[in-house]
């Protein structure tokens, strides 16, 4: 015979410290207890909502840096504004909560097709817009913390050097004769911190 067994009452937070995460929907409700749950692990959140009023009012009451993004996940160009503007803020992306979603309480034999488009358009194309306009940044930042855990330094410093080997390139520079890794155009390197190639 099962026994019955309680679940635990209390949870450890992960240390979120340096982290940032794009919470969709999080104006209110689930997102905004997320948006929360974030934050006292030490995380930033930038909370993105259809409802930018909401948003604004929710960021205010969770304070520490978090800011309001006005999204509608239905449109894709909201959707890249929105993650531009987080990596703008804070400087990289290390996380998306896709929570932004709506029901229509209505038996199927009720439900018109405008009204089933809607919900799949936000619950599941919104989703996918959204994870791939922030896969790009979120990926970059892991290889960010790969690379400073291997002590190997800034992963930008070597992309830049190969890429501005590139005849013509337009980030091309020199730089002092200490950092060139030899002679001619190869010895050319950008060491700029440029972020926006990840959106691109």
């Amino acid at each position: 015979m099962a026994t019955k067994t309680s679940l635990p009452q209390s949870f450890t937070l992960a240390d979120l410290t340096g982290r940032q995460t794009l919470v969709t929907g999080g104006g209110r409700g689930i997102g905004l207890a997320i948006a929360r749950r974030l934050i006292a692990g030490g995380a930033r959140v930038a909370i993105a909502d259809v409802d930018f009023d909401g948003a604004r009012a929710a960021a205010k009451e969770l304070g520490h840096g978090t800011i309001a993004l006005r999204c509608d996940v239905r449109s894709s160009a909201d959707v890249d504004a929105a993650v531009a503007a987080a990596v703008a803020e804070f400087g990289g992306l290390d996380g998306l909560v896709n929570n932004a979603g709506i029901e229509i309480a209505k038996p199927i034999t009720e439900l018109s097709e405008d009204e089933f488009t809607r919900v799949f358009d936000i619950n599941v194309t919104g989703t996918f817009r959204c994870t791939k306009a922030a896969i790009p940044a979120i990926a970059w930042a892991a290889i960010e913390r790969l690379w400073r855990l291997e002590g190997r330094g800034h992963p930008l410093h070597r992309v830049g050097c190969v890429r501005a080997t590139e005849p013509g390139h337009p980030r091309q520079r020199r730089v002092p004769r200490h950092h060139r890794h030899g002679d001619g155009p190869s010895s050319r390197c950008t060491h700029r911190r440029d972020r926006s190639d990840v959106l691109r």
